[in-house]
Order: C-alpha cells, then structure tokens, then sequence
C-alpha cells in the first residue's frame, strides 16, 4: 500500500508538540444520557443500557469530514452503507449486517421518519447542520419502538442552541453551500428559524443535486414542563447516474453513458407538537405529528433503446400521536414507562413507461393505498443494590394494509400482528467497568411495495413478516482517559424477505421470503485521551451474515462486509486550532443478486480524511479534504448473472467553510 506513508503522517500531525496553552480533558462519557424509551423525557445512564450503543455528540461532528448526516453514520464500523444512485448523495443505511436500508427504526426528534412504501428514510432531507446529537441502538429494538426495527434504531436530535450563525462553504464539484440560523428567546418562549440552500454538480456527469430547506420552531418551558412546535420544509433534486461494467469503469469511471436524463426530487413538510408534564413523581409526554412527502423519479438505463424507461410519482401523507406515561413504583429505584402509538398512512403512486429521453408515452400504473397502525408498550427498570440493573419491555403491533390498484381493478387487504419484548441487565463490578446482556425481539411486516410492487417488478402480497431474535452480551470500560466497549452477538432471522431475479435479462424478479438467516458479529470501539486536547478513536465491527435454510442455506448474504473499522485522530494544537484525521475501512463483500455466491466479490476499500478548523472570537474556518489519497474504488455493486456493474465514489475532494455566531 503505497500511501501508508501518508497516513502515518496524517495521524503522527496530531500527536505533534503543541502550544502550552491547551483546552481540558473531557470527563468520561459515565455522564452521558441517552433515550430510553419511546420518547424523550425519560432518560438513563448510558453505560447501564444492555445493548451496544453509540452516541455522536456535536462536538464530534465537528471534527469529521462529513458533509451529511448519512456521511457521519457511515462513518460508524456497525453500519452497513453504500451508495445506491452513484451520486453521492442518496444512500443506503443500515446496522448488524442488514444490507438495504430497510430494517432500521429512524427517528427525528422523536418523529418517526421512515418512508411508508419501502421503510427507507431520506437522511439527505436532514441538513448536518440541524443535528445537534445522534444516538445508536444496535440489534432487535422493536419492543418499544415498533416494528421494522430488526436490525436497531437511529434517533437525531436537532440543536437548540442560543444565538445566530451563518455559513458559507464552497469546494470541489462546482459545490456551494449556505446556511443561517436565528433563535432568541421572547417573553412566551423560545423561537428559532432556519433555512439553506445546497448545490453542487457532482463528481459524475448526472450526479449534479440541488437542495434548499427551512425550519421554524418554538419551544417553551413552564413551570411543570415544556411545550414545543415544529415545521420544517425540504426540498431537493439528485441526478442518477448509471452503474458500470468493469469496462467502462476502467475508461472513465466518471462518465454515465445511458442514464443522462434520469433523477429523484423529493419535497418534505413536517408538522410536529410535543409536550412534557410532571406531575410529582410522574412525567406525562406526548407527541403528534403530521407530514408529507411527495416523490418523483425517472428511470432510463443502458436498455432504454429497447424497451424505453420508466417515471413513478408518489404522494405520501402520515400523520400519528404518541403518549408516554414515566412514574417510580415500588421505590425510587424501579421506574416504569408505558404508553400507546397511534399511526396512519395514505398513499398514491403513479407509473408511466417512457422513451429513451424521458417523454412519458403512457401510463403503467396507478394504485392508492392506506395503512393503520396501533401500538401498546410498556418498560420497566430497576436497580438492584446500585450495582445491578434489570430492562425489560414488551409492546403489541397491529397493522392494516388496504391496495387498490386502479388500473388493474385489483385490491387486496392484509393485516397483521405481533407483540416483541427485551429483557437484558447489566452489572457495574466498580466505578469503571460495567457488564451486560440481553435478549430482544423485533419484527418487521412487508412494505408496502414487497407486498404490491408495480407490475413485474417483485410484486408478492403473501409474504410473511421477518421475525429477529437477538442475544447480546458485552462489556464497558470507562475512566478519565480511556474508554472501552466490545460487545458480541447471535441474531437468527426468519422470514426475511429478498428480492429474488427470475428474469435477468429484463431485470424483472420477486419478493421472497428467504427462509432463516443468521447473523453474528463483534463490535469494538475505543477511545482515549493521552493527553489534554489530543484525542484518539478507533471501532471494528466483524460480522458473517448467512442464509441458514432454503436454496441458499450456507451462503453469505450480499453487500455485507465482514470486516469494517476505522481509526481517528484529533489534536487541539492551540486554543483556536484543530486538527483532524480519519481512515475508514470497508472489507469485500459479495454483490447484489450474486446469493449463490459464485461471482468474484465487491473488492475491499478504504478513504483517509482530513479536517482543520480554526477559531477566532465568533468566526471560525474550517477546511476538509476527503479521500486524500485519490483511491479509486466503488462502494456498491449489482449482477444480472452475466455481468456485474459498479457504482464509483468519488476521488478527492475538497471543501472550506466560513462560520459566523453571533
């Protein structure tokens, strides 16, 4: 590996002599809080949760490269991510060895965000600059958050700091972007407001996207609890680049020879009111949300000469309340938390056939589906002699799914059921280390689009939901300049679902349920602080994820990496200078539609960052570089059994940003 050598110096750069002056070592991160239940208010020491868990605070958002929210997460070893477009932009994003971006649970500041159709979640529609905290729960989480949470839950919290800012940032790819934020607090409460605007041409021809949004909010506290109202407004467009053979990877990885015309855009609303009562011991939550999305896509390819392309439209409207009761029981030490979920969908979607340009030359479809959902949950917690302490919840699920297909006159119904629980404990042996286990249930039922995808295209209403079990068990190591976890578990699917080619030559297939899959895994993560102002990071996540029963029983499920880690390194060389470094790994992995396992895999790649930020009174510049080192390498790859084609990141690149607070 020729470039060694440089990231022995991006690395040994931050280890270098500094300046006297230097900031304080952080306290252990013992202190940190994090959710522990459906919605906020109710919280609990991190280190007494019994599942892997990851927090990612603002201050370490600040020292990574990462431009987007689905950047910074897939950054973390435990999350399987890939560029599904080739753009850059729209990718997919999933934990503990799930490989399309469907299994996880993510929520906006307590509102779930996960598309009704397919359980995918638009993370590029979630400016970085709004997220003020992200928290990571890994493995089966459907006990207290619902179903399609097999794999875990991502919840983001957005910031809501005083003062006002401003941004400006400008780099490679034509890109430029500006932002603005307003809070100030008023005689009823605290208002905030912000907005920005994204564009950039991309590093591909077609990968060009354009972006703006807009959040208001108000927040209020009163004597017994807090009250808030939120809306927010995105919209955005991405060009979709085509995939490549080798071949043409090999002549310009950078070109998109057939898909010229083809793009997604998407425009968000969001409407959100949450509340917090206490009423002596007891703390009453509830949230209720209303939000919108409508999107557009077109779809041509390299076979589009043949057989034309194809466009969908889709409007989606969901709205839903949650309430939440937390009150001690027993004594002080036993809490318990319970409350109901209340959900419902509608949504339109519409096909049309196309021309190799884009022109519509008819319709293909046209459906309208409307789901409901109910939930029950419950969680209790307790500690056992300010040593032990014992989780356990359980919450039942029921779903209604009603499709009609306009142009077909088919319609079809299916409800489903389920209740899942978690039971897990962890033991504190001192003030530093901490052990724990835990078992957990999850389901997740069909999409809608497993269920009744549009003609030919993997349509299959009588598949059965996925059902995940998981045993964990781990252990927590934590003090002044070091911190240390590493857990292990066995996850066993049933059911789950897979698309299946039975055409490759039109790339037309079906859903179906894969039998049982199992998943096991190793994650370690560490940090540690040698010395004040100098921090360093390192995480590894080794899983073998493989069909245990049916026609692939003993092959490895596709897109997965075994092997994933990466190391970081930062350094306050002054009071007003940082610097800093990441390398992230991603071992090989077999492609898409490749489950019999005979095609040469995905080949193993990996990317150096770099990031400095300099900060004087109230203005600050930062400046990034990312793939330092020019690696050439793609992160997604898919067959139609005769040949394999390549989705290419991007090489270097580089960005500056101008930051004012006021």
């Amino acid at each position: 590996m020729k470039t060694f050598p440089v990231l022995v110096l991006i690395v040994g750069s931050t280890l270098s002599a500094a300046d006297e002056e230097q900031v304080q070592i952080p306290k252990p991160s013992v202190e940190v809080q994090v959710v522990a239940s459906r919605l906020s208010g109710h919280t609990v020491d991190a280190d007494k949760v019994p599942v892997a868990s990851v927090v990612i605070t603002r201050e370490e958002i600040e020292k990574s490269a990462a431009t987007t929210v689905a950047d910074i997460l897939a950054e973390q070893p435990e999350v399987v991510a890939y560029d599904l477009a080739g753009n850059g932009k729209e990718a997919v994003l999933d934990l503990r060895g799930f490989n399309e971006g469907r299994a996880a649970a993510i929520f906006l500041d307590d509102v779930r965000i996960n598309e009704p159709d397919d359980n995918r979640t638009l993370l590029s529609q979630i400016p970085l600059e709004w997220v003020d905290r992200i928290e990571i729960f890994k493995g089966a989480s459907s006990s207290v958050l619902g179903g399609g949470a097999l794999s875990g839950a991502i919840r983001i919290y957005s910031t809501r700091d005083e003062g006002n800012r401003v941004k400006l940032t400008g780099g490679s790819y034509s890109s430029g972007r500006m932002a603005a934020e307003h809070n100030q607090s008023v005689s009823f409460g605290k208002i905030s407001i912000g907005a920005g605007y994204d564009r950039s041409d991309g590093f591909r021809e077609n990968s060009e996207s354009r972006q703006g949004w807009l959040r208001t909010g108000l927040h209020r506290s009163f004597g017994s609890g807090t009250m808030g109202l939120a809306y927010s407004y995105s919209s955005s467009r991405f060009g979709l680049p085509s995939a490549l053979t080798a071949a043409e990877l090999e002549q310009d990885r950078y070109a998109s020879p057939y898909n010229k015309v083809d793009e997604d855009s998407f425009k968000t609303h969001l409407f959100s009111a949450d509340f917090q009562v206490a009423r002596k011991a007891t703390l009453f939550s509830g949230n209720a949300f209303l939000r919108s999305n409508g999107a557009d896509a077109l779809t041509t390819g390299r076979y589009a000469q043949m057989y034309g392309g194809f466009a969908t439209q889709a409007r989606n409207t969901s709205g839903g309340t949650t309430l939440q009761m937390s009150t001690p029981i027993i004594n002080d030490q036993t809490t318990l938390t319970a409350g109901t979920e209340l959900s419902w969908i509608k949504l339109d979607a519409d096909g049309f056939y196309t021309d190799v340009t884009g022109k519509r030359t008819g319709p293909a479809s046209s459906t309208k589906t409307t789901e409901n959902w109910q939930a029950a949950f419950a969680q209790i917690e307790t500690t056992l002699m300010d040593r032990v302490s014992i989780f356990a919840s359980g919450r039942y699920d029921w779903q209604s799914i009603d499709f009609d297909d306009i142009m077909t006159k088919y319609s079809a119904a299916r409800t489903f059921d389920k209740g899942t629980f978690k039971a897990g404990t962890s033991f504190s042996w001192d003030s530093y280390s901490t052990s724990f286990v835990s078992y957990s249930t999850a389901f997740q039922t069909p999409t809608i689009l497993d269920l009744f995808a549009y003609p030919l295209f993997g349509s299959n209403p009588d598949l059965r939901p996925s059902i995940a079990r998981t045993l964990e068990v781990g252990q927590r190591f934590k003090q002044k300049h070091l911190s240390f976890e590493i857990s292990v578990f066995d996850m066993k699917v049933t059911d789950e679902v897979i698309y299946v080619m039975t055409d490759p030559i039109h790339f037309i297939g079906r859903n179906e349920n894969a039998g049982q899959s199992l998943r096991h895994g190793l994650d370690v993560s560490f940090v540690g602080r040698p010395r004040a102002g100098t921090t360093l990071q390192a995480s590894c996540s080794y899983i073998t994820a493989r069909f245990d029963a049916g026609e692939y029983a003993g092959n490895d499920l596709t897109m997965i990496p075994k092997l994933k880690f990466n190391f970081g390194a930062s350094h306050d060389l002054t009071s007003q200078l940082r610097l800093s470094s990441q390398i992230v790994c991603t071992g090989a992995q077999y492609v898409i539609s490749d489950e019999s396992n005979t095609l040469l895999k995905l080949p193993a790649y990996w990317r150096a960052d770099l990031r400095a930020r300099y900060s004087v009174r109230k203005w600050a510049v930062e400046g990034a570089i990312r793939n330092l080192t020019n690696n050439k390498y793609s992160t997604r790859a898919i067959t139609d059994g005769f040949m394999t084609y390549f989705t290419p990141a991007a090489g270097i690149n580089a960005e500056v940003a101008v930051n004012y607070q006021f």
